[in-house]
């Protein structure tokens, strides 16, 4: 279940998780490619997938990010709950959300439509809330709409492309921009366990220089 982030993460639909400890995740990135390397750094992210109902899921994860002289590292431990409220042969409507230890309380829902037996559309909008990095005691409010398709190229490989846009009301001017873009394939290399790739493209700001970044990870479904 891949996220579409500079971090380590990638970009995927959301799905529930099978009863019990059912899924574990590990995924790298290298993100600033193109930028200095004082600006670039890499992550890695460890997640247990629980399945609570059968239409209820929850995660814990631990992300490790540092700088690629391996310095000013980080860890970060978050906890994710997943439902499904809908789910038909054409519509799915899930909720999901996550706290976690860096401060950040995110929630999100995602509506995915079928368009046939290999391909589907999806819409993700999120709210993420932490505390401004400048004062403790103010908030930091971030809104994101995430459009991706997918289309089965054979039985055991998928392709997804997706898009990032963010909207920053609590800047000193509220600003919308195009975050990132994206395109992953996931090739399923045995039953119960998934390969999955992903190259993300972050347009310039007034802050940083367009970038890229890489991603690959496991699924492992016990």
């Amino acid at each position: 279940m891949l996220l579409m982030a500079p971090a380590a993460a990638a970009l995927g639909p959301t799905d529930p998780f099978e009863l019990g400890f059912s899924e574990w995740e590990v995924f790298a990135s290298y993100s600033g490619l193109g930028l200095d390397r004082e600006e670039s750094s890499l992550s890695t992210e460890l997640l247990m997938g629980v399945g609570i109902r059968p239409r209820i899921s929850g995660s814990l994860s631990i992300t490790g990010e540092s700088d690629t002289w391996l310095g000013n590292a980080s860890q970060t431990i978050s906890i994710g709950l997943f439902g499904v409220l809908l789910e038909s042969d054409r519509v799915a409507w899930d909720l999901y959300g996550s706290v976690s230890t860096s401060g950040l309380v995110m929630a999100g829902t995602e509506l995915s439509l079928s368009l046939g037996e290999r391909a589907g559309a999806h819409l993700n909008l999120e709210t993420g809330f932490e505390n401004a990095p400048d004062d403790s005691q103010s908030i930091d409010t971030s809104l994101s709409i995430a459009p991706m398709v997918h289309y089965d190229l054979s039985a055991s490989a998928t392709v997804l492309a997706a898009a990032s846009i963010g909207h920053y009301p609590d800047s000193d001017e509220s600003s919308t921009e195009l975050e990132a873009i994206s395109l992953g394939v996931t090739f399923a290399l045995r039953e119960g366990l998934e390969l999955e790739t992903q190259a993300d493209y972050y347009p310039s700001t007034d802050e940083t220089d367009a970038s890229a970044g890489l991603t690959a990870g496991l699924i492992a479904c016990l």
